[in-house]
């Protein structure tokens, strides 16, 4: 059997909280003598995670303590979705949910077009899908993982077509061929191993960790 290869998804499924936060922006701000301000954007834009799990068994933890050995040093993402919002806010799940022209909706969707990095149209969508802002929304392309967060509200039109606007821009590796993900959209992210907590005591302890979103 082949060694597991980056990017790694998290060993177990079961938390307790977590989030990922709004993209943070690299600035710069200079004040000026006549009291006006100027703002630059001086590096790309990212997410910082932060992830509890419930209680762990040992042999949970005992594949918490090799995920989390696997996932050190550069280069070595792990895939990591909201918690809070596994699913746009208006659903629980997709259950019974049928794409436009026929067959169960499993999350998953076609980018049609990119209009700008910022503006998308997507297909294959249920009609009247709703997505609202903050509703996370989730690319991936060639085994790359993007993740955006949707900045309005917008309703799949009666073709299962929607145009969405995100922040940040979509990465430049991802283009049409792209599968667009509303269940649970990951993106890749680098664990900060001094964040690392298994908890103390003997009896089942859950495991937390923050991490920062890989640029891509």
């Amino acid at each position: 059997m082949p060694a597991p290869a980056p990017p790694f998804d998290l060993p177990t499924t079961r938390f307790a909280d977590g989030e990922i936060s709004v993209p943070v922006v690299p600035s710069a701000l200079n004040q000026l003598r006549s009291g006006a301000a100027h703002a630059r954007q001086i590096g790309a834009a990212y997410f910082e995670a932060r992830v509890q799990t419930v209680p762990m068994t040992m042999a949970d933890r005992g594949k918490w303590e090799a995920f989390f050995a696997n996932t050190r040093g550069p280069g070595r993402p792990v895939l990591i979705y909201d918690v809070r919002r596994p699913y746009p806010v208006s659903y629980t799940d997709f259950t019974g949910l049928t794409r436009f022209g026929g067959g169960a909706f499993d999350g998953t969707a076609a980018l049609s077009a990119i209009t700008s990095v910022r503006e998308l149209i997507v297909n294959t969508l249920p009609v009247g899908l709703l997505l609202k802002a903050g509703d996370r929304v989730g690319f991936i392309e060639g085994g790359r993982y993007g993740l955006a967060i949707i900045a309005q509200d917008a309703t799949a039109d009666a073709s299962g077509i929607v145009t969405i606007y995100i922040e940040p821009g979509l990465p430049s590796i991802f283009t049409t061929a792209a599968t667009v993900q509303f269940e649970k959209p990951k993106g890749e992210f680098l664990i900060d191993q001094s964040s690392i907590d298994f908890g103390s005591g003997l009896g089942p302890q859950p495991v937390s960790f923050t991490a920062t979103s890989r640029v891509i």
